[in-house]
């Protein structure tokens, strides 16, 4: 695993990787996590898709298999309304891990994260997000008092919103990666 570097320091992941398949569970059991609390969409699974892909999914089970499938928690910004969240529920259950939908779009507010924090029954700094935005996943995750790995989006067609934000990132964090030095 890797580390990348943004313009503002509070706001570096505290690792980076291409894709979930490369999380090294022994190093961050070094590092003291015991929880992790992935986000769903663009992480996991591609927008247009309706199940998280093998290789993705396989990654999902190693974490849950070192973890324990009560410390694995999936929460979406997904809004709850209108059955918006079917896919997060049908891949938790399918998982046999806890989800939920915030029900509004609240990350970076680490309210969310917290509670899922409180549910493992773990302090924040002994879990880690793994998310594919910095503005939302990451500054969330610092709120939190918790640790984070960026992850490269899931390659398939995303919204326009989430196109918009991932070119302000750019432009607003300047993340320097790895494969860009």
């Amino acid at each position: 695993m890797q580390t990348i570097r943004t313009r503002w320091s509070w706001i570096v992941p505290d690792w980076y990787v291409n894709d979930v398949t490369d999380i090294d569970v022994v190093e961050l059991k070094a590092a003291g996590i015991l929880g992790v609390i992935l986000d769903f969409d663009n992480t996991l699974i591609a927008s247009n898709s309706e199940r998280i892909a093998k290789d993705r999914e396989k990654a999902v089970v190693t974490l849950i298999q070192t973890f324990g499938p009560d410390r694995v928690i999936i929460v979406s910004n997904k809004l709850s309304l209108f059955g918006w969240n079917s896919r997060l529920d049908s891949e938790a259950k399918r998982l046999a891990i806890q989800a939920y939908a915030t029900g509004w779009l609240i990350k970076p507010l680490p309210r969310s994260l917290k509670k899922a924090a409180r549910q493992m029954k773990l302090a924040p700094e002994n879990v880690l997000v793994i998310g594919d935005l910095i503005s939302t996943d990451v500054a969330g995750v610092k709120l939190a008092g918790m640790k984070s790995l960026l992850i490269t989006p899931v390659p398939k067609s995303e919204r326009l919103g989430i196109r918009l934000l991932r070119t302000m990132e750019r432009w607003l964090f300047q993340p320097v990666f790895p494969h860009q030095e």
